[in-house]
């Protein structure tokens, strides 16, 4: 277990001085807060996890060092809602983590308790805690949707709160409802999302991004496979000239849900959003009309596409349609790009799609990396 070098707060009431708690709780913090607002379930939350067993001493619960972790934790979770009512994750969730929560920490005095025979009494290290168990116990609560909240901050209201984005998505994360993956969000949807954002404060896509295109440039969007609409949403934020962004799918209960999630951060549709059920095999000249529409129309044009690459078969069909799109956009000399967003569960499929970019003439580098995925930069070899 590691050591604080500070306290804040003491229950004896005697003075007590905060200090700075070590960089990896601060970044374990910021993952916390990251699952939490997600509504990740908790006993899969492996930054609490991690946390609860290295700064969390069992045999000094009421200690100054314990009650600073306690109370840091409070405040990344729960307490958001306080500072900023946007904040706040489903009503079931916060009781369930709550509960899951205090559950840890009656395990760690138990734990203790075996050893000195000394009990905590848990009520009063946790105050925070039952208190708002309380209140969202007893609560009159309508009934709500299962929603993620994602902390991007694209915007804020006349309030000054920074505004997460909203997903409604499947209660549980199921990986297939409805016949279809689309109706929960995917990390690579989540990755790109975020690299895409950077772009707020920045003059062009940042990060080894070999085009340098101007945010200012780009008109309008065409994304294959739009999932439950996290990038429908940042992509329309982070592109200010965007005149028109097509969201596609092959699923029309995923379609809706896209468009439900629009909604809930738009206020409402416009004419710049647009939702097409699209399928790679069948609707190939559906996709090439759209691509020649809107290239003629707007000009230069940006094609993502996140998580789209877990079946090796429909590797050759995808990027036939991005070639078909850098193709077009590179006759118009509007030369736009394409972003492809994976999540590695198999390298043998990796691998496979790097190899059909190569006999598609599809230049492609690396413009972002996580622990397990990337996003790759697709442009037309001349």
């Amino acid at each position: 277990m590691m050591m604080l070098s500070g306290s804040k707060g003491n229950p004896s009431g005697s003075p007590s001085v905060k200090k700075a708690l070590p960089p990896l709780f601060r970044a374990l913090q910021t993952q916390l807060r990251e699952e939490y607002l997600q509504a990740s379930i908790p006993s899969q939350m492996k930054s609490l996890r991690i946390l609860l067993k290295e700064f969390i001493d069992p045999y000094a619960l009421h200690s100054p060092e314990t009650q600073q972790v306690l109370r840091t934790l409070f405040e990344s979770t729960i307490g958001l809602g306080y500072i900023n009512p946007w904040l706040q994750p489903p009503v079931q969730f916060r009781i369930s983590f709550i509960r899951y929560f205090i559950k840890q920490i009656e395990s760690c005095n138990l734990a203790a308790a075996m050893v000195d025979f000394v009990v905590v009494k848990i009520e009063e290290i946790l105050q925070d805690w039952y208190e708002e168990l309380g209140k969202l116990s007893t609560a009159k609560v309508q009934s709500e949707p299962f929603y993620r909240l994602y902390d991007l901050f694209l915007y804020e209201n006349e309030n000054n709160d920074q505004i997460p984005i909203k997903i409604l998505e499947t209660e549980g994360g199921a990986f297939v409802s409805e016949g279809t993956t689309g109706l929960v969000t995917w990390e690579a949807s989540i990755e790109l999302s975020k690299w895409l954002i950077a772009i707020q404060n920045s003059n062009s896509i940042p990060n080894n991004s070999g085009l340098s295109l101007c945010k200012e440039s780009i008109k309008w969007i065409l994304e294959l496979g739009s999932g439950c609409g996290l990038l429908a949403v940042a992509g329309v934020k982070t592109f200010p000239k965007l005149k028109k962004y097509i969201a596609t799918d092959g699923s029309k209960s995923t379609l809706e849900k896209c468009r439900e999630n629009y909604i809930v951060n738009f206020g409402s549709l416009d004419d710049s959003i647009h939702f097409e059920e699209l399928d790679w095999v069948t609707d190939f000249d559906k996709f090439k009309l759209l691509v020649e529409r809107c290239t003629n129309e707007f000009g230069r044009g940006l094609l993502l596409g996140a998580d789209i690459v877990f079946d090796k078969t429909l590797i050759p069909p995808l990027l036939n349609l991005v070639r078909t799109f850098q193709d077009v956009q590179t006759q118009t000399a509007h030369f736009g790009t394409s972003l492809l967003s994976c999540t590695v569960r198999n390298e043998g499929t990796m691998a496979i799609l790097r190899k059909v970019l190569e006999q598609e003439r599809l230049e492609n580098r690396t413009v972002h990396s996580w622990e397990n995925g990337f996003v790759l930069e697709c442009s037309l070899i001349l």
